[in-house]
């Protein structure tokens, strides 16, 4: 009885210790939650209170939407089809974030946008409306969005803390000593 005890105790402490821990994700899989948040997206209706190319109301619905890694940091690629074929790629670096807030956009739809701004003009984009005249507009930006679905309250969070995480990890490769 007493040599089982020190054993028991033992196993007993150790599971106290493995719920403590905090699981951290790596840079992949950030990268890959990101991407299923951005993903909850397609085939929902994005609607807008601002005008866009002359609209507001009801842009349409998304088509496409990812986040993948680049060898200059990430890619975030959504197509919205509506009375044109909307598409929008934007390349950045995440450790270049400066804030991350909630755009706040029209209630009414299940699609909203997390406006993120950078440190300087860091954000490559590319505007394609196709069904519209091509090209609308490509060049560099210190502004975007990434989009997600509003219906849950807590994406807009969970999108928040995992680029925070990202560009924490991204900071660290280039110096893991650095504050």
């Amino acid at each position: 009885m007493m040599k089982t005890f020190p054993l028991v105790f033992i196993a007993f402490a150790l599971s106290f210790n493995s719920y403590s821990q905090d699981v951290t994700l790596t840079k992949g899989e950030t990268i890959q939650y990101l991407d299923k948040i951005v993903k909850q997206t397609v085939g929902q209706t994005f609607k807008t209170s601002y005008g866009f190319l002359g609209n507001s109301g009801t842009i349409g619905e998304v088509k496409e939407a990812y986040i993948k890694e680049t060898s200059t940091g990430i890619e975030v690629f959504y197509e919205i089809k509506g009375s044109f074929i909307w598409q929008r790629k934007l390349k950045f670096h995440p450790k270049y974030i400066k804030t991350i807030i909630n755009h706040k956009n029209n209630l009414s739809s299940t699609v909203n946008g997390v406006d993120i701004t950078l440190i300087g003009n860091l954000c490559n984009y590319e505007y394609y409306a196709r069904d519209y005249g091509g090209v609308v507009g490509s060049g560099t930006v210190a502004q975007l969005s990434i989009i997600f679905l509003q219906e849950d309250p807590k994406n807009f969070e969970r999108l928040k803390k995992a680029l925070l995480h990202l560009q924490a990890l991204y900071k660290a490769e280039d110096d893991p000593f650095d504050n």
